[in-house]
């Protein structure tokens, strides 16, 4: 897996400060625990640690990549839009556009995207040169 820094992008004082981080991971299933690791540091730093729905909504994102796409890596990025709103993207090289389908009860594939559109309160492909991003906006709730 190829990382530059996994500690020092997890560490609460480094990322109170920045509205992103990003990592590049090899397209293998190891990728999914290390990419949640980035993701909730940065949810904890930035005191959004109650989005707990956004380490299966990513998980999901990076199954579809590792799954779907092509070439050797994708790029994990989470991004805080607002006090308590962050878009959570995957950039792969896969042209590939994910759908919603319809749920049925002996089906056992398909409800990855379903469930991301469930826990969502936005999400998209933006397609790219040589790729796409799939994304995810997140929204904790509101506090006094």
């Amino acid at each position: 897996m190829k990382v530059r820094s996994l500690r020092a992008l997890t560490e609460p004082a480094r990322l109170v400060d920045q509205p992103v981080v990003a990592a590049n991971y090899e397209r293998v299933p190891s990728a999914c625990p290390a990419a949640r690791t980035l993701v909730a540091g940065a949810l904890r730093a930035w005191g959004l640690a109650d989005l707990t729905d956004a380490d299966l909504v990513l998980s999901e994102l990076v199954s579809n990549a590792i799954r779907h796409a092509e070439g050797d890596g994708m790029r994990v990025t989470a991004l805080r839009l607002s006090g308590r709103r962050v878009r959570i993207g995957v950039i792969d090289r896969g042209r590939g556009r994910p759908t919603v389908q319809a749920l049925t009860a002996d089906g056992e594939s398909g409800r990855g995207m379903w469930l991301v559109a469930s826990l969502s309160a936005a999400w998209g492909v933006q397609v790219l040169p040589g790729g796409k991003c799939v994304w995810s906006e997140m929204e904790g709730p509101w506090r006094a």
